[in-house]
């Protein structure tokens, strides 16, 4: 029992170290219904294994007879078993994994019983090696590892979920760091002969408050650093001249395509929804003569919980290849909506954002870039590039006029054409009161822009934006949730629902991902786009090949802006003009007067100051911290070295005056250590004997 008191802080710290690993392990995987009972019960029975082996086999022969017969035992079951042992390793380890890379590579939900039997070999023997480690006081190993997954999932481009760990992740880390320190130095001061009565308990109290508070410091600190995933092995492979060259060029720029989950959202790919912590980093510049949205990425299929693109369409441009502006003037050939005078072109500057995706207006007709090999994706109208775009690119385009349409252009070809049946899909899993709702709100339009609107504006008027969204309960409807249970969210659970809504009412819809420009960031020709414009919204057919923009939501950019608060507005082409028709609404872009424009720049201003000024503050407050730290460790250092007493014996009596107990000037040292209590007179009576001697 005396052994495990001696352990109990390293038994408890490598026990919530491994519970960490294992929830972060389970929230970049998707692992369903995991079990964590089982990994504390691996942890006890390994902690009883090596109590008797540590505390009941106190001597080194003990253990070498212990580790000979078990390693014979091993040996001897491995040959009677050997037919089991080989069937495990083949079926339940190699087989499960090659599932779990392929549910992961698809961006599947994975299950614990896959994980199981590679989890209950593994774990034992990395609790091996840390509790070596720490027999040995280097008690950092458990540190070392926990640290290691942190950056192997950042790296493989698990984002945002290991930004949503960052805080358990630092207090745990400060915590470990700051007990296994103090059993160093208790246990230095023991071998020195000098025992400490200092309470466990109040100890560990402060060390949980400090840990606390130092990591909510630490949470405002940049994160912006990219992570890496396999683009680098493609990049390596398509270096090396061979055939496949274009494939790998297309497979290179799909894995590198942009995601709203590269600017401090959650990937829209593995699970919608959740609080959201963005900052307002500079993504890219653009000059331009006004506001545009910058679509990035074109997703077509609706899990449920997630968006996800299932139309193969990506090759690189040629003249056989047919661009959106192109398409919808051949399908649409009564139509006006692209005259040659209305090309316009944006130019970009990327900056803080490292993506393969060309980020691009509507209708675009070209893009100027210094490399050739530009790939396209013909249906969706995203471009990219096989690595990743750091230098700028001039955009040409189509600048149409947008407006609501009264006429009703949709037809039932929308079901019979497989172009357009892949934006029409709806999950099994969506609900009943989704459905009638829907029925219910346009059951008395005249046409689908009808339905269009009353759509977007329903959402706009009754939802509430907020980043502190909710986390999606598992077996919930992602656009049900929303609806009918928890009304509040960002602009991906506006556009989602809007897109799912859109198609019940049955116009085909695609969730689009990339930026909102704002005339607030403006300054000289030049947009600043930072990541606080980082939007999400909805494409829907107006007719053949004639795609427009519907938004129902403003950036995070924009709601910091409040109390200025602008309509949602709708994009919708417009066709032949008639001076008899209503006259175009401004495209959906934030336009204000001059003193609107001050009055939010000043805000802007305002706002990176006072983030700046946090962030020096909390530097400042740090570097004291490490000061008062290294001070302390040098005199307690000083006091241990040194081969008189008298510093020892003047820092007690320093620490005492902290308890108001004070040494009368009157009183001898030895008549002052004979008037304290018996356990205080056992420390102070031999010092002061050996100050005496000196």
């Amino acid at each position: 029992m005396e052994w495990f008191k001696q352990h109990i802080t390293g038994i408890f710290i490598h026990y919530i170290n491994i519970l960490f690993m294992f929830v972060l392990m389970a929230t970049c995987y998707q692992i369903d219904d995991f079990n964590y009972f089982y990994i504390t019960l691996l942890y006890i029975g390994f902690i009883m294994v090596y109590l008797f082996f540590t505390g009941v086999l106190n001597t080194a022969l003990k253990k070498f007879i212990f580790v000979l017969l078990s390693l014979v035992a091993l040996v001897i079951l491995a040959f009677i078993f050997k037919a089991s042992i080989i069937d495990f390793f083949y079926r339940d380890l190699v087989e499960n994994i090659i599932i779990i890379n392929d549910k992961l590579y698809n961006n599947q939900i994975t299950f614990f019983y896959l994980f199981k039997p590679t989890i209950t070999v593994v774990l034992p023997l990395i609790l091996i090696i840390l509790f070596i480690l720490y027999e040995h006081r280097i008690t950092e190993g458990i540190l070392i590892l926990t640290f290691s997954e942190m950056i192997f999932f950042w790296y493989l481009e698990y984002k945002s979920e290991v930004r949503s760990m960052l805080l358990p992740f630092a207090i745990i880390s400060v915590m470990t760091y700051m007990l296994n320190n103090y059993k160093k130095t208790q246990s230095l001061f023991q071998k020195k002969g000098i025992y400490s009565t200092i309470n466990g308990g109040k100890l560990f109290v402060n060390i949980i408050i400090c840990s606390i508070i130092a990591s909510i410091i630490a949470l405002p600190l940049p994160q912006e650093i990219e992570g890496k995933d396999s683009i680098s092995i493609l990049k390596a492979i398509d270096g090396k001249g061979k055939g496949s060259k274009g494939l790998i060029n297309i497979e290179t720029a799909a894995k590198g395509a942009f995601g709203i989950g590269q600017t401090g959202y959650s990937s829209t790919e593995k699970r919608l929804g959740g609080p959201l912590q963005l900052n307002n980093s500079l993504a890219f510049k653009v000059k331009s003569e006004k506001s545009y949205y910058l679509k990035g990425h074109v997703k077509n299929e609706y899990t449920g919980y997630s968006w996800r693109n299932t139309v193969d369409d990506l090759e690189e441009l040629n003249s056989k290849i047919m661009l959106e502006a192109e398409k919808a003037r051949k399908s649409n050939p009564n139509m006006s909506l692209f005259p040659t005078t209305e090309l316009k072109e944006i130019t970009i500057y990327p900056v803080g954002l490292r993506t393969t995706s060309f980020m691009v207006p509507m209708y675009t007709n070209n893009i100027k870039y210094h490399k050739e090999g530009i790939i396209v994706g013909e249906d969706r109208a995203v471009f990219l590039m096989s690595s990743n775009i750091d230098k700028e690119y001039t955009v040409e385009f189509y600048d149409v006029d947008y407006t609501d349409i009264n006429q009703d252009y949709y037809g039932m070809y929308y079901v019979q054409d497989k172009d357009y049946v892949k934006y029409l899909q709806l999950p099994e899993g969506i609900t009943e009161r989704t459905v009638d709702l829907v029925y219910d709100l346009v059951m008395d339009c005249s046409n689908n822009a009808e339905k269009a609107k009353k759509i977007r504006d329903y959402l706009s008027e009754n939802y509430t934006y907020t980043l502190n969204a909710s986390v999606l309960p598992e077996g919930k409807d992602f656009v049900d949730y929303f609806l009918f249970e928890d009304p509040k969210g960002y602009c991906v659970h506006f556009a989602t629902s809007l897109a799912i809504m859109y198609r019940i009412a049955g116009i085909p819809a695609r969730f689009v991902e990339g930026y909102k420009m704002n005339d607030a960031l403006l300054k000289d020709g030049v947009y600043n786009v930072t990541n606080d414009t980082a939007h999400a919204w909805v494409e829907y057919l107006v007719t053949d090949d004639l795609w427009a923009i519907s938004d129902c939501a403003p950036t995070a950019f924009e709601e910091n802006l409040q109390p200025v608060v602008e309509e949602p507005k709708e994009e919708t082409p417009k066709p032949d003009p008639d001076p008899q028709t209503n006259k175009p609404e401004n495209t959906p872009n934030t336009s204000n007067n001059n003193s609107k424009n001050e009055s939010k720049s000043n805000t802007i201003k305002l706002k990176v100051k006072s983030n700046s000024l946090f962030i020096v503050a909390t530097v400042l407050v740090l570097i004291l911290i490490g000061l008062c730290i290294g001070i302390s460790t040098n005199r307690t250092r000083k006091i241990l070295s040194s081969e008189s007493s008298i510093p020892l014996y003047n820092y007690i009596l320093k620490r005492l005056k902290r308890y108001k107990i004070k040494k009368d000037p009157a009183l001898t040292d030895k008549e002052f250590a004979e008037r304290q209590e018996k356990e205080l007179q056992e420390i102070l009576l031999p010092l002061t004997k050996l100050v005496y001697d000196e």
